[in-house]
């Protein structure tokens, strides 16, 4: 990723800053999807296969099929 930013506004240290704080962002939204306890919180759903026309019982039962 590339930051660019306005230097009149924001110096450098504050942009690292922001950037940094949103990687740890990202990393604490990954690891509580990882680690969530609720089997139904992994896995697809049909927003995620656009180009098809499945239903979330076809898909889960697509990923049963092939241990996703």
């Amino acid at each position: 990723m590339t930051w660019s930013w306005p230097a009149g506004l924001f110096g450098e240290e504050e942009v690292r800053a922001l950037a940094g704080l949103r990687s740890q962002a990202l990393a604490a939204l990954t690891a509580y999807a990882l680690a969530s306890p609720t089997p139904d919180a992994h896995g697809l759903r049909p927003s995620d296969l656009s180009l098809v026309d499945l239903l979330q019982d076809e898909i889960d039962e697509l990923e049963a099929e092939w241990d996703m």
